[in-house]
């Protein structure tokens, strides 16, 4: 594990907490996770000639917003982005600050079997994948800031052999180049800087160009307005991860329209040095 401090460090100990209580069962979630039939291709998802991909997010609470919707319904709101146009569902199973759980994403899935949907937690250990997996989820959260290159090598690799296409995510180049060395093929640049919580579009066309062609590039974090959809569009994103605009919105499917109209188009070749 890479060195933490402040939220971060809090978030990744309540992870490591749980999943010593989850390791008793992890010889059956992992027997379950590889008798299950395969998921939606969550990396085909995210990837279209026509336009920006929008990967919808369920989220109660974070430790930068507080209380954002504490009494939303999961399915509801998931039903609500799908028929609105989502590519894929993003599912905060972190309960402590995020107010998430895995039910969430089990009601989630049962409700919406076509759509590819996102574990979105603290992962730091295959027994993780393999609940994200018995649960059906499509992909899972790999953090660069937190897993060591070799930590996020054997995982990524744990994830593929149960058949789970994790989104790696990043921030930095020095990040970026340990995702790719490890095979990461989606990539998500995290908007957000973990030490100071802010957030800041530029993290994402900053990295854009240095993002391979064949993956998959997902900005996450800070998307609010369609105009920014179409500026990540014209620099070579292929999705973005709304989560905290949609659950504040009065009209959650109107704002992912608009976000899906914003980024209409063919996605260009990814220019680098742009910033």
């Amino acid at each position: 594990m890479k060195p933490l401090s402040g939220v971060l460090a809090e978030l990744v100990k309540g992870s490591q907490a749980r999943v010593q209580a989850a390791l008793p069962y992890h010889e059956k979630l992992e027997e379950i996770a590889l008798s299950r039939p395969p998921a939606p291709d969550f990396a085909a998802a995210l990837k279209s000639a026509v336009g920006l991909r929008l990967i919808c997010e369920v989220k109660r609470a974070s430790p930068s917003q507080g209380d954002i919707r504490p009494e939303a319904d999961p399915v509801q709101v998931a039903q609500c982005y799908a028929q609105a146009g989502a590519a894929a569902l993003s599912i905060l199973t972190e309960p402590s600050r995020f107010g998430g759980g895995m039910d969430d994403l089990i009601l989630v899935r049962r409700a919406l079997p076509g759509l590819p949907v996102l574990r979105k937690d603290f992962i730091v250990h295959e027994v993780q994948l393999a609940q994200a997996v018995s649960a059906q989820a499509a992909s899972a959260l790999l953090m660069a800031s937190v897993l060591e290159q070799d930590e996020l090598g054997r995982l990524l690799a744990y994830a593929c052999r149960l058949g789970l296409e994790p989104l790696v995510e990043v921030r930095g180049r020095q990040e970026l180049a340990e995702a790719l060395a490890v095979g990461a093929r989606v990539i998500g640049v995290n908007n957000r800087n973990l030490t100071t919580l802010e957030v800041d579009l530029a993290a994402t066309f900053e990295l854009a160009g240095e993002v391979p062609e064949e993956a998959v590039l997902v900005s996450e974090s800070g998307i609010q307005e369609p105009e920014q959809a179409k500026e990540l569009r014209a620099a070579g994103v292929d999705a973005v991860l709304v989560g905290t605009s949609l659950m504040k919105a009065d009209e959650p499917a109107r704002l992912v329209r608009q976000l899906t109209e914003a980024g209409a188009g063919p996605r260009p070749e990814r220019a680098r040095g742009r910033c």
